[in-house]
């Protein structure tokens, strides 16, 4: 599964990350570039047309973010690369890919 930078704008996360790794095969892997924030989005930018056109208003934290893929049930959750983090609005925010894999499955399964 792969994405670019289109996570960030769903008001449910979670429940984007639960779907993906519920349609990913065992084993299978998702790799996705996103933008997270350094502290948390200020309410008066969350439904502003330019920080949504930015794709930063729905940003959340990138501790937030990791803690949402292990709940999910990813592991070997790895950066790719990061961006240092930027200006926008009252905030910084940092653009990164990140990858984790789906747990293999026990025993004999087929893919």
């Amino acid at each position: 599964m792969i994405s670019n930078c289109t996570i960030n704008h769903s008001y449910d996360k979670v429940a984007v990350w639960n779907e993906i790794y519920r349609i990913l095969k065992a084993g299978g892997r998702f790799v996705v570039s996103d933008i997270y924030s350094t502290e948390k989005v200020p309410d008066e930018f969350r439904n502003d047309p330019v920080a949504v056109a930015e794709c930063w208003a729905g940003a959340v934290t990138r501790e937030e973010y990791l803690l949402q893929l292990e709940k999910a049930g990813f592991e070997k959750i790895k950066i790719i690369e990061e961006s240092e983090p930027y200006a926008k609005g009252k905030i910084k925010v940092s653009s990164w890919t990140v990858t984790g894999k789906k747990p293999g499955c026990k025993g004999s399964c087929r893919n």
